[in-house]
């Protein structure tokens, strides 16, 4: 989808090896992002599915006006105050992410001895049944 457009990408994968600007994942409604490096504002705004792994991290306003899909951060990364921290657990489906992503060189951790992820649901300005999760490593 073209910057601007009111339809985002509806299917494939995006793997991304350095940092990314300004509202990726806008409007996205199915696929997959990877981002290796830190994204800028507003990651995933609008986002209607799918799912963004952000290995570096992001700016400010990640997952606004978010109505569904999932945001994964391996960084810890600042919250919009309409989501709401829901729990912490390894998600089960991570795992299969892992292990296709592994194969295509990037690594994202989902066994529970490492940490796990705490899960936050919004965006709740919106009727969001979005979530991002933020990993949060087992202190050594």
């Amino acid at each position: 989808a073209y910057r601007g457009s009111r339809v985002g990408m509806k299917g494939g994968i995006i793997l991304i090896e350095g940092t990314a600007g300004l509202e990726v994942g806008m409007r996205m409604k199915r696929g997959t992002i990877v981002v290796g490096g830190m994204v800028r504002d507003f990651a995933g705004l609008e986002m209607r599915g799918g799912t963004i792994v952000l290995l570096g991290g992001a700016e400010i306003r990640t997952g606004a006006w978010m109505m569904r899909g999932t945001i994964v951060s391996l960084k810890p990364i600042p919250l919009l105050p309409s989501f709401m921290y829901s729990s912490t657990y390894t998600p089960t489906f991570l795992r299969l992410y892992a292990r296709h992503l592994g194969t295509l060189g990037f690594t994202i951790p989902y066994e529970e001895h490492d940490g796990a992820y705490q899960r936050y649901i919004g965006d709740t300005a919106m009727p969001g049944k979005g979530e991002i999760l933020v990993w949060k490593p087992v202190k050594a």
